[in-house]
């Protein structure tokens, strides 16, 4: 969920605006979130989460080994987006086939 909504402006160096002008007064802070919300909308995927996945590995669903852990997930860039490489596989990061925990697999 976006906590910034974009207004573009010829005039203005910050153009993310707070969806409630009460909760954030900064607009560093501002532009900095709508930059980063920005970079979650292209990737499809919360920032935190894909963080997570890279720093300490996923859980794979695999036709030949079930549920399978891999410790050093990348983070490739094609043409049509960013994709996650497990394994030689690359999935799309909102994919149902990998996770941060065997249990959300297992579901």
């Amino acid at each position: 969920m976006r906590l910034t909504k974009y207004k573009p402006s010829d005039k203005s160096m910050f153009p993310y605006k707070p969806r409630d002008e009460e909760l954030l007064t900064e607009l560093d802070s501002i532009h900095k979130l709508g930059q980063l919300e920005d970079i979650e909308d292209e990737l499809g995927i919360d920032l935190i989460t894909l963080i997570n996945a890279l720093k300490d590995g996923v859980y794979m669903r695999t036709k030949h080994f079930g549920i399978d852990y891999c410790q050093c997930p990348k983070l490739i860039h094609y043409k049509n987006g960013w994709r996650i490489l497990i394994y030689g596989s690359t999935l799309s990061l909102t994919s149902n086939k990998w996770a941060l925990t065997k249990e959300e697999l297992e579901k």
